[in-house]
């Protein structure tokens, strides 16, 4: 080791530059020992900031062996070395630790140095106590000190570097097999790479599959949301169409059950020529089938509504019945077809639901405003938006429609939209009688050529006694079938028999189903016996076209009531009472409302009409509540109010009407109350009132309900149907006619206008049927001018 002072050259180091530069007088010896100090001084001080406990402490035991050190010449290169291994203790150890990261091995081997360092201060503690230090520690023994000092230090180096380089090497095996580990990882890994590039394919035929099902999910909600704007339009649309005074008219409707259509291979040519007027786009307009009763023309026209229904083509169609006052009433007409139109057409419901928007009340306004409003105003809407294929429409049994005025106006008013429809192939197929006011209510549609009438009971007799031919053996098949009659040895029946049964009908069909029902009618008698007696009577009647049919309903009539032959006999007085009510009801009725407003019971009502299940269509359980009955034809109660010539049978209108108005005052005199509902607030509105019809069901029973709404009717009728009866004609006499009946009639409705009008008025309210009010006080006020004026 050179001088302080020496080439800067020779690598000093870096302790050296806090030694003292040293005169020539300081001998080497001095400056020797001096560096050593410094050094270790040095060494000391830095030990401060290292975390190693104890090696601070090892340092100062040797710097303090140091300074007792007596040194010579001799020693002097000793020191030196000495102070150059402690340079490297401090460079090659110490100074590192200020850095370095204490693993485990690292403080191990540093407890090891500070065992060895701490060794070295206690052998010379040990040599101080064998005497006195300066006596002790000659020259000689100064120099054997300094020499033992530095070999303990460098092995305590050694020792030490020795146990890095071993934990180098370990650390460097360790490192080789961590590379051997993570070579094998990254062939791993790598393998699990592939894989992975093989899931991501999947991942992204998964993520396409999901987008697509994303996508798919998307659609779906746009398509659920268009579907709740639909439904909320369709419900808004629903809500508006709900205000059309609607009424259940329809060819399939449920009071038409039994109605029957054509059987096969009958009435073939004739529904040929009306299925070609129909796939005829420029034919004309309206095609009015017409005949006499009983032709066949509502079977016919069901049998088009059925043909056109399933292959749907039929846009809507209203199936008149005298015998049920919604279905004869005209003014229900257009609000039904618009109606059903509307469920036949989504174009046309969502322009009927515009017009219906701004005009609210179009459903009970006069004809001319339901054709613009429920008609015309949707239809031209629906052209301009779409091109609607034709729109046919079945009417049956116009003539059966009350109000031949309003019938005239309708039939005019709807000539007149068929023409402002140009570009709309709008048809109407209609039945009736040919009856006055229906002629001139198709006066502007003949004059304007959009009208093709057809007379029914002109076809060739030929075709239709072959149509009726065919139509007794399918029916007479059914009847030998349903009673196990056996082909052999004598077919029944005959071919004699259904030829004689085909020319007793004529042109009639329902001659012909009428006499089907006559001789099926198990209340009377077996069908070979009914077939045999129905054949024999040949009692006839006024010379008319209904000749055949009057003889088929008299004989029907004989067997009802057997061998009595007096009209004033229990048996005739009872069929006529019975009988004059189920025709004279202006709706329908249960039999057991027809017990309330006779006053009699079901064993009385059921033998008289068990015995005419021919002309009338009975219930199961003749006790039904809800099933009402009705006769089988119209020309039934036609026939016994106009035609029949036997005073057994006849029956007078004006009297069972009369009979029936005073029966529904009394209903409503005896069983009207105020609050009849006893509803808890007198001031409360009918909307606010908690199940009103709940309420209404127990307190106002059906035949309650049906006194209400025509008892003032019946009072009307009376009218009418005494000023149109015949003179001299047979029928119930006028004294039984007036016997009284008058003045119950007087006094009923005297009673009914000082303590029930109110009441009555209540119920109406409660009903919804206020409508009612007003044309029946006008109704009552014309009969009591007409009494007045008979009493005067």
């Amino acid at each position: 080791m050179s001088a302080p002072g020496s080439s800067n050259n020779s690598k000093d180091s870096l302790l050296l530059k806090y030694l003292p530069s040293s005169s020539k007088t300081k001998s080497a010896v001095a400056e020797a020992s001096g560096a050593l100090v410094t050094t270790l001084t040095i060494l000391e001080k830095s030990l401060d900031g290292v975390p190693v406990p104890g090696l601070k402490a090892a340092v100062g035991g040797v710097l303090e062996i140091v300074k007792a050190i007596k040194t010579t010449r001799d020693n002097a290169k000793d020191i030196k070395e000495l102070r150059t291994d402690i340079e490297r203790l401090f460079e090659s150890i110490i100074k590192p630790l200020n850095t370095a990261k204490m693993s485990d091995a690292l403080r191990r081997r540093i407890d090891t140095l500070i065992n060895d360092l701490g060794k070295i201060q206690i052998d010379y503690q040990k040599m101080s106590a064998k005497g006195p230090v300066r006596q002790f520690l000659s020259v000689h023994d100064h120099a054997t000190t300094i020499k033992g000092l530095d070999q303990m230090l460098n092995r305590a180096i050694d020792t030490f570097m020795l146990g890095g380089v071993i934990e180098v090497e370990r650390r460097v095996e360790d490192l080789h097999q961590g590379v051997r580990i993570i070579e094998q990882g990254i062939g791993d890994l790598r393998y699990d790479v592939e894989n992975v590039q093989g899931g991501v394919n999947d991942i992204r035929t998964g993520v396409g599959e999901i987008q697509s099902g994303v996508e798919g999910v998307r659609q779906g909600v746009a398509n659920f949301g268009k579907v709740v704007e639909d439904y909320a339009l369709t419900r808004t649309q629903q809500e508006l169409l709900n205000l059309l005074p609607t009424v259940d008219a329809r060819y399939n409707c449920g009071s038409r059950t039994l109605a029957p259509s054509c059987l096969p291979n009958t009435r073939v040519a004739l529904l040929a020529e009306i299925f070609k007027w129909i796939d005829e786009p420029k034919s004309d307009a309206i095609y009015w089938l017409h005949g006499l009763a009983g032709t066949g023309k509502s079977t016919i026209a069901q049998t088009v509504a059925e043909r056109l229904d399933k292959a749907h083509r039929l846009g809507a169609s209203f199936f008149f019945s005298r015998a049920a006052a919604d279905r004869r009433d005209p003014l229900r007409v257009l609000p039904t077809i618009a109606y059903q139109l509307a469920e036949f057409d989504p174009d046309f419901k969502r322009n009927l639901a515009i017009s219906l928007d701004s005009y609210k009340d179009a459903g009970t306004a006069s004809l001319g405003v339901q054709v613009e409003k429920l008609l015309r105003g949707p239809l031209q809407a629906t052209t301009a938006s779409s091109s609607p294929s034709s729109i046919l429409i079945v009417i049956d049994a116009l003539d059966e429609c009350e109000g031949q005025d309003l019938v005239t106006s309708l039939l005019r008013l709807m000539s007149e939209f068929i023409l402002g429809l140009p570009n709309i192939d709008f048809k109407l197929f209609i039945t009736s009688r040919p009856e006055s006011h229906i002629q001139a209510g198709f006066k502007d549609a003949t004059r304007n050529r959009i009208l093709r009438p057809f007379v029914l009971h002109n076809i060739e007799e030929s075709i239709v006694e072959a149509d009726i031919e065919a139509f007794l053996r399918h029916k007479l098949a059914q009847v030998a079938g349903d009673h196990s009659i056996l082909p052999s040895p004598d077919p029944w029946p005959s071919s004699d028999e259904i030829m004689a049964l085909t020319k007793r009908a004529g042109a009639l069909f329902i001659v012909a189903s009428t006499s089907i029902m006559f001789i099926s009618d198990p209340d009377i008698g077996a069908p070979k016996e009914q077939l045999r007696a129905l054949l024999l009577n040949t009692k006839a009647t006024e010379n008319s076209p209904y000749e055949e049919l009057d003889k088929l309903y008299l004989h029907v009539l004989d067997a009802s009531v057997g061998r009595f032959k007096n009209a004033d006999s229990m048996v005739c007085r009872r069929f006529r009472e019975v009988v004059g009510t189920i025709i004279t009801v202006l709706d329908p009725l249960p039999l057991v409302m027809l017990q309330s407003l006779l006053g009699r019971d079901m064993e009385y009502i059921g033998a008289v009409v068990r015995r005419l299940r021919s002309v009338l269509i009975l219930p199961p359980e003749l006790t039904s509540e809800t099933e009402p009955v009705r006769v089988f034809h119209l020309s039934f109660p036609n026939y016994l109010t106009e035609r029949c010539l036997d005073s057994r049978f006849a029956i007078d209108p004006s009297l069972h009407h009369g009979r029936l108005a005073l029966a529904c005052l009394d209903i409503l005199n005896s069983s009207l109350k105020r609050d009849i509902c006893q509803i808890p607030s007198p001031f409360a509105k009918n909307s606010d009132v908690p199940d009103l019809g709940g309420r209404l069901a127990k307190a106002v029973l059906p035949h309650q309900r049906y006194a209400c709404r025509y008892w003032a009717q019946h009072l009307q009728a009376m009218l009418t149907k005494s000023e149109a009866k015949g003179k001299g004609k047979p029928g119930e006499s006028n004294q039984e006619a007036n016997d009284g009946l008058q003045t119950n009639l007087l006094e009923a409705v005297d009673k009914f206008a000082k303590e029930k009008l109110l009441q009555w008025l209540e119920v109406l309210s409660m009903l919804g049927w206020l409508d009612v009010a007003i044309p029946a006080l006008k109704a009552t006020e014309s009969w009591l001018k007409v009494r007045k004026a008979s009493l005067s």
